[in-house]
């Protein structure tokens, strides 16, 4: 097997598994990863241990995630698209 496929493999797929790390609040968690997806392989668990708050606010789930009020489109890129679903990215 290839270290990807380790690294894959022995990945935190669940939020107890991520809580087991150390990292989060549980409850919160929980509600954050029923809605979305969590895969965090154990390289990047211990990208986040050692270095903090910059990686971790990137990959692990948060409370604001959960939140109604965000917008669906916050660049206005619909908007702006000369055609209706075509997003041109630069």
């Amino acid at each position: 097997m290839e270290e990807w496929q380790q690294e894959n493999k022995n990945a935190c797929n669940t939020a107890a598994q991520l809580l087991a790390h150390g990292l989060e609040d549980g409850a919160m968690l929980e509600r954050v990863a029923e809605q979305y997806p969590l895969r965090l392989t154990p390289h990047l668990l211990n990208l986040i241990q050692t270095h903090a708050a910059p990686i971790a606010r990137q990959f692990v789930p948060a409370a604001l995630e959960l939140d109604a009020d965000g917008e669906v489109d916050p660049l206005n890129e619909e908007g702006l698209s000369p055609v209706p679903h075509v997003v041109h990215r630069y």
